[in-house]
């Protein structure tokens, strides 16, 4: 690897090079950076009552825990996309809080 290549990899305007260990590895540090600040807002809101009641209603909204199918097709796909974003913070939440998840769903049970 050229001398000018090694020190390209602190230029700003330089495009991403998956090749370039560097350039991957700064990368996937902000990736992990992002994904800690995302965890941090959904343990926030999972960690108040009215946090989980805004979470239980997204899901229920998203239809989680129902099937999407309908017998319009253009409705079911529509369900569909809903029920896939409902899905992913479920995902997230399940991850992210798992014992205030059990607790959001006590609550949801009184």
């Amino acid at each position: 690897m050229s001398q000018e290549r090694q020190g390209a990899s602190s230029d700003p305007d330089k495009p991403y090079d998956a090749g370039e260990p560097a350039d991957v590895k700064k990368a996937q540090q902000g990736a992990r950076r992002k994904q800690s600040l995302l965890d941090e807002v959904t343990v926030q809101l999972m960690s108040t009552k009215n946090g989980r009641a805004w979470i239980a209603q997204r899901l229920a909204d998203a239809g989680v825990f129902h099937t999407p199918f309908s017998v319009d097709p253009h409705q079911t796909a529509f369900n569909c996309g809903r029920h896939s974003a409902g899905l992913q913070l479920l995902a997230e939440v399940t991850r992210v809080a798992p014992a205030l998840y059990i607790k959001l769903l006590e609550e949801q049970a009184k």
